[in-house]
Parts: C-alpha cells; structure tokens; sequence
C-alpha cells in the first residue's frame, strides 16, 4: 500500500474528518494539489463509505487554459463517475476593493455554500498542503496578525477539511509522478503580481538560503501558536464562563461581569466572534468597537458587516454587547394581534417574538403562592370578559399606573430600549385599555401591570400569563 496513501487515510481517520455516510464536495482546480486530493479521496473510499462530488470555479483569467482546465475535470469526473459541478465568474468586471486572491476565495466559498444547501453535501474537501500552511502564517505575520493567525490554515472546522496539510509540495508532486497521474500547470501560478505567487517564488527561496528548513520552522511555530491559542482559550472562557451567553445565531457579553481590562474583553469578544460566526475581526476594528462602547450613547450599533451585527445595549440598567447575524434583525414593519380566548386556557405560538405564551385562570391560592415568581404575571380580569389581546404597541398607547397615566413610549426610553426591542415588546390589551406592558417577555425585565388590572383580595377572577420559548415545545 503507498506509504503517501496510508499517511492521508491516518490523518482522516485520526482528526475524523471524514465518517462513514458523508457527502463531500471537493474544491478543485485541475493543479497538483488538487488531482492528489480527488484520486486520494477515491482510494479513501474503498476503506470509507462517503459519497463526493466536485466543484470547480473558472476564473476566465487565463482564455483557452481556463476552458481547458474545466474540460479536464469534466472528463476527470465522467471518467470516475463523480458528479461536476463548474460555474463561470468574470472577474475582470470586478469592482471589488478585495486583491483578486480575497475575491476569488470569498465566491468561492460563497458558491460552495450555495451548493452544499442545494445538495446536501454538508463537508468541502480542500487541497491546502504543508507549504502552503508555512506561506499563510508568513503573510499574516507581515500583516500583523496575531496569536490566533499564528495557527495558520485549520484542518478541521467540521464544514471543511484539509487533509492535505501533512504533505510537502514536494511529497505530492512524488505521489503524482509514481503513479502516473496527469495534471494541468497554471501558468499564472508564475506570476508574482499575486501576493502568495511573490510569497512562494521570491521570499521564500531567499530565505531557505540564510535559514535552515524555513517552511518547517514557520510550521511548528503555527503548531505552538494552536496549542497556545487553546490554551488561552480554555482558561479564560472557564473562568469568566458566566460574562456570556451564546445561542444559535447570536451571543451577549455580559460587560459588567468582566474587569476593567481591555486585552481580555479583546480577546473574549475576537474569540466568540470567530466561534460562533466564523469572522475574524481585525485589531483595527475590535479597537474601533470598543471605542465606541465606551462613548455616552445608550444603544448604538458599535459594528455591522454583511454577517453579523454588534450592538451595545442597555437590560436593567446594565451595559452589553448583543452580537447577531444581520438575518435576524427583522423588525416587523406591520403591527401585530392576537386575540385569545382566556377561558380556554391556550397556550399560543407568536411568531413575531418567537415565543409561546400560556394564559390560564387561577385561583387566589395559586396567586399566593406564586405572586413573586418572576415568570409569572397575574392579571385581575373583569367580570364578564373572556377575550384578551397580545399586540405589538401602538402610537398613542398609555397605561395607567399608581401615579397616573404613562405612554408606553416613554417606558421604553426610560428603559433604554433600542428600536429593535421596541418592536418585539408585547402589550396585554383588555377591554380597549392596556393592562400589561412585557418587556420580560423579550428577555429585557421588568414588567409593567396597569392599575386596574392588580390582583387583590377582592379579585375575583385572576389569570395568569406565562412566557416560554418557541423552540421548548408545549409544556406538561
């Protein structure tokens, strides 16, 4: 059995990238490293059960040799009876202010997350190697980067897999060679005008004449740069493990339960960024982020890309950074009514908040015993009335507490609410007039019932409402 073979299916098999039943796409171009990855990956199946499929973007830089390329991999595919899929991109329209290299990546893997939702195919293989790993980490040194740009290319992110990484360029053009497998040159790979073409062709040969091994050194030094990447990693988040809270598209940094240090706020809110939305945020911008957390403004977007949103908000008072993917910010454009019958004990889905509420009749005991459990809220309903509305505020709209009427408008300033949370805030409406004001209910605290509406002694018909997510199913 190759000795290159047996080393690629250790690596898989070792770091799981591959499991028996998974769908593949293989990044491709018709290169070295490529054509390696695919007849490895085909071998890799007599001992796995997965399926793969190829991908390939023609770049159209390069005319005929371009076309040449994606007909090599069509017969390379048909040949195999593995399913291409090649898309065409003009980069020469392009008015993007990325270099080329960041262009091309970003459609790239734009265009395989497309595919992988259309397909099915969760996992990308793609044909990074050794020495490509030792040019990155050099690139994002010269760019300044820090510990975690160290660790250079990752194997694994569970989505892509890089199997290659253990091999030379060297030890792949020898697999290549020995076993008879074609592929095509890119005569572009020549030209230095690219930044890792430069990398490649002249740092790197004058430094292997001053320095010994100069690829393998920058290599451990990215290995020591993961290893201490995670070890930072698992001392600060285990002991400042309740600053934070993460969900699925979205996490809060909890300021006030963090010191006054900026490097480790740095650090948490860089790590959580890339954890949860796979963004890597520059020293530039978390300063600028934080620059702007600090000014006297109570809710203000302090950052927004395409992908995520981050907020600095206000929830009892206290200050945090809310970070989310820019789908949710959805604000409804249209007011929202649910009118529900209390007698029947409903429990009703409001799409709006994403949450479930309960609204049940109860007794007085039951109120005695659970009138300061915050999950609850009571509400004295009038004689003869059944009906009660949830919905979303309106202009105009007051409640009359202890010392006189209210606008709820007012409420939410007092609260500091940003535009989005006024939006999602529920009001309980009973015969035309509020009698509750919920901001509990979208996680913000503090929750408002009318005067007219306490529960007392003389109440005689109580209910109570109750809030839950609408991921938590229907409760028992």
């Amino acid at each position: 059995m190759n000795e290159i073979y047996i080393r690629f299916r250790e690596n898989i098999i070792n770091n799981k990238m591959v499991s028996s039943g998974d769908r593949i796409i293989l990044s491709m171009s018709a290169g070295k490293d490529s054509v390696a990855l695919f007849y490895l990956m085909e071998r890799l199946k007599n001992d796995l059960s997965f399926e793969t499929v190829i991908f390939h973007l023609n770049h159209l830089t390069r005319g005929d040799e371009s076309d040449k390329d994606e007909e090599y991999l069509e017969d390379l595919a048909q040949k195999n009876g593995v399913v291409l899929y090649s898309t065409k991109h003009d980069f020469s329209q392009s008015k993007s202010r990325l270099s080329f290299e960041e262009e091309a990546r970003d459609i790239r893997y734009s265009l395989i997350e497309e595919l992988s939702v259309k397909t099915g195919f969760k996992k990308t293989a793609i044909a990074h190697n050794y020495d490509d790993n030792a040019e990155t980490v050099l690139m994002r040194i010269l760019s300044g980067t820090g510990i975690k740009g160290l660790g250079g290319i990752e194997a694994n992110t569970g989505k892509i897999i890089r199997p290659l990484l253990i091999f030379t360029a060297d030890e792949i053009y020898s697999y290549l060679k020995n076993n008879n497998i074609g592929w095509r040159e890119d005569c572009s790979n020549t030209d230095d005008k690219y930044l890792r073409n430069f990398v490649r062709n002249r740092v790197f040969p004058m430094l292997e004449k001053r320095f010994e091994n100069p690829v393998k050194n920058i290599n451990r030094l990215s290995v020591h740069a993961r290893e201490n990447e995670d070890l930072l990693n698992s001392l600060v988040f285990e002991k400042y493990k309740d600053s934070f809270s993460i969900e699925e598209n979205s996490f809060t940094i909890f300021m006030s339960k963090l010191p006054d240090n900026e490097s480790l706020i740095k650090f948490i809110l860089s790590r959580l960024v890339y954890q949860v939305f796979g963004e890597r945020l520059t020293l530039a911008i978390i300063s600028e982020i934080l620059k702007k957390y600090n000014s006297e403004r109570s809710n203000l977007v302090v950052y927004q890309n395409a992908q995520i949103i981050i907020e600095k908000k206000f929830i009892n008072n206290e200050k945090i950074l809310n970070i989310y993917d820019t789908k949710l910010k959805k604000i409804p454009l249209r007011e929202w009514t649910y009118s529900i019958n209390a007698r029947l004990s409903p429990l009703i889905l409001i799409d709006e908040i994403k949450k479930k509420i309960s609204i049940e009749r109860v007794d007085n005991k039951f109120f005695v015993q659970n009138m300061l459990n915050e999950s609850y809220v009571f509400l004295a309903l009038p004689d003869k009335c059944d009906t009660v509305i949830i919905r979303s505020r309106k202009k105009g709209d007051r409640i009359s507490l202890e010392n006189g009427w209210k606008k709820i408008k007012d409420l939410m300033i007092e609260k500091k609410l940003d535009t989005f949370s006024k939006s999602i805030v529920p009001l309980i409406e009973i015969n035309n007039s509020i009698a509750a004001f919920l901001p509990g209910f979208v996680g913000l605290q503090g929750n408002r019932v009318a005067y007219e509406f306490k529960v007392n002694n003389k109440s005689d018909v109580i209910i109570a409402i109750n809030c839950f997510d609408s991921n938590m199913g229907d409760f028992l």
